[in-house]
């Protein structure tokens, strides 16, 4: 075999190696980009779940003016959730625009920090002697404030979901009770947001959007967790 026939099958050799390493990665980034998809679905799901409740239960305490000791480890369970998985979802986010490229978003995770301050707020070591003795702690003119203020910004994150992501359900009151749903009606992620986001979710603008609009409308409300909470 002479030189020039070495070379030429070693050329498609190296050819074939490149063309079958592309499509490995291929998969791969395939495989990769379903894999955050799920996560992202489950991740937004129950971060859904958790400030759609965690309305539900701040209504009544500000309607009240008065919490009880359920009421406040409801809350504390729906904000950790609020955090934690807002949290995954915001650095979700950075792996989206850097694979999309795209100056058109800015992308920062300060709305979450508002609920680890909830978090915080609602872990007051003078409630558990409170709640030995009574059922209810009645709530000064500060504390109100602080859950009026909770509130909405809460509100603010209920919209943005409910405005950019699709078949999120908001209950009736009725089918609310003791911080979950009751009842047979549809859940607060319903089918069509399972259908509409089961394949490549990472990719689709909706939940981009909903983070976006969050953190814009958050930030008017910035100085005002610093300064109460």
């Amino acid at each position: 075999m002479n030189n020039a026939s070495v070379k030429k099958i070693s050329l498609i050799l190296i050819i074939l190696g490149l063309v079958s390493f592309g499509f490995m990665q291929f998969r791969e980034n395939q495989r990769y980009r379903r894999y955050l998809s799920h996560e992202l679905q489950n991740d937004l799901s129950k971060l859904a779940w958790a400030t759609i409740l965690h309305g539900f239960l701040l209504d009544e305490v500000v309607n009240e003016q008065q919490i009880t000791h359920e009421q406040v480890l409801n809350i504390q369970s729906k904000v950790r959730d609020i955090s934690s998985r807002g949290y995954k979802v915001a650095l979700l986010a950075n792996y989206y625009l850097k694979l999309l490229g795209s100056s058109d978003y800015s992308n920062s995770p300060y709305p979450y920090y508002m609920a680890t301050d909830f978090s915080y707020h609602l872990n007051r070591p003078e409630w558990d002697g409170v709640f030995e003795e009574e059922e209810t702690y009645q709530l000064d003119e500060d504390m109100l404030k602080k859950f009026e203020l909770m509130k909405e910004i809460n509100d603010v994150w209920v919209d943005a979901i409910t405005t950019h992501i699709n078949g999120i359900h908001i209950p009736s009151a009725a089918n609310v009770k003791d911080g979950g749903v009751v009842g047979d009606g549809p859940e607060i992620t319903t089918d069509e947001y399972w259908d509409t986001y089961r394949k490549n979710f990472i990719k689709n603008k909706d939940w981009v959007d909903m983070l976006e609009q969050k953190q814009r409308e958050s930030k008017i409300f910035e100085a005002d967790v610093k300064n109460i909470f």
